[in-house]
């Protein structure tokens, strides 16, 4: 990229971002370019990414794992892409109807495991 094209970018970080704008400890954020952060400001930015990555760690930890699918959700599974008749089914659509369960689970438990048509046997 050249130096244009990246002040260009800068100037849209710095618009959405207004922290970024304010001197910090009494640096100038003011250089030769006219837009330059300066160290501190650029490291504060970076304790804010850290802090955000550490906190979105801790909510997924926290989270409930999803447990193995239960018989009731199987029939509710098999109800919903059985509403569907001989259509392309939908599974954003199906996934809506199944907390917890996204859409390429949903497909991979009816085509893997509950489908009728599937042959069982060896």
């Amino acid at each position: 990229r050249t130096a244009r094209q990246l002040r260009q970018r800068w100037n849209q970080v710095l618009a959405i971002d207004p922290h970024l704008q304010q001197p910090k400890n009494g640096l100038s954020s003011q250089g030769k370019g006219g837009g330059t952060v300066t160290h501190r400001s650029v490291t504060h930015e970076k304790e804010r990414q850290r802090q955000r990555k550490k906190d979105g760690a801790a909510n997924t930890s926290a989270k409930k794992r999803k447990q193995p699918w239960t018989a009731e959700e199987d029939e509710k599974l098999s109800k919903l892409v059985r509403g569907y008749g001989s259509g392309e089914v939908e599974w954003s659509t199906v996934a809506t109807n199944m907390p917890g369960r996204p859409s390429m689970r949903c497909k991979e438990r009816w085509t893997m495991v509950l489908d009728p048509s599937i042959s069982r046997s060896p």
